[in-house]
């Protein structure tokens, strides 16, 4: 599994009612954060659990965890590179684990979330936070074309990176999974100004970054991927941009 910074699960203003009920019932204890990027869905956990003990972040980019490891300097916080596809821990090490925006990232589905069911311990819990691609609002969409551009470029990289599942297909596999006590809840920013020039600014160095990143491959799709990065920009500057919907999900083993 290798993310790319774009994918980074960070936390902004956002109306948090749905994530903190979600969260602040849960005391953590040692808690892991699978896929963890420079650290953001660590702040979002440490300030919404009810409690918890340390937490654990990894990702397979060692300059994601270097960044983690300047931003939390408290002892109870602690990042290693690894894979959530093939972890190093023991069985039943956690009293949490959780992953945000990165299923999409593995790979190997099944595998990745048995391994972190493996080492969640007896009556842990499980935390997960994915966006989804149907049923959003016009400037949501922006989001959602957009993640499947980066995913399309990282494809032509060599990097895997599918786009967003659907609501029902991420629901489908919770339910799925040996949990009891599953609870699945929506997560979505219905504040922010779509239109907001700091917001247009930030989607456009994105989207600078990863057309770069479009010219740097080898393939004959360069044209069309540079060519959709523009057409994104437009739709950035004609609806503008707001976070896609996401499920924040919670289950006990």
């Amino acid at each position: 599994m290798t993310r790319t910074a774009a994918e980074r699960p960070e936390h902004g203003r956002e109306s948090m009612d749905s994530f903190k009920r979600a969260l602040s019932a849960i005391d953590g204890g040692n808690v892991l954060d699978v896929a963890t990027g420079a650290g953001g869905f660590v702040a979002a956990l440490a300030e919404c659990l009810g409690s918890f003990e340390t937490i654990t972040g990894i990702d397979p980019l060692g300059s994601a965890i270097e960044k983690a490891r300047e931003s939390f300097e408290d002892e109870r916080f602690a990042f290693e590179v690894g894979d959530v596809e093939k972890l190093s821990f023991a069985d039943e090490t956690f009293d949490t684990v959780a992953i945000a925006n990165s299923l999409h990232h593995l790979e190997r589905l099944d595998a990745g979330v048995s391994e972190m069911l493996r080492v969640l311990k007896p009556g842990g819990k499980l935390v997960i936070f994915e966006m989804y691609r149907d049923d959003q609002s016009e400037a949501q969409q922006t989001h959602v074309e957009l993640h499947h551009w980066w995913a399309r470029i990282d494809t032509a990289r060599g990097v895997f990176h599918r786009e967003t599942f659907t609501r029902d297909e991420i629901r489908n596999l919770l339910e799925t999974l040996p949990l009891s006590g599953l609870a699945i809840d929506d997560y979505k920013d219905d504040d922010a100004d779509p239109l907001a020039a700091e917001t247009v600014a930030q989607i456009e160095q994105a989207i600078d970054a990863y057309k770069a990143r479009a010219e740097e491959t080898d393939g004959e799709d360069v044209a069309s991927l540079v060519a959709r990065g523009e057409d994104l920009r437009d739709r950035l500057h004609r609806v503008g941009f707001a976070g896609a919907t996401h499920i924040i999900a919670t289950g006990t083993k």
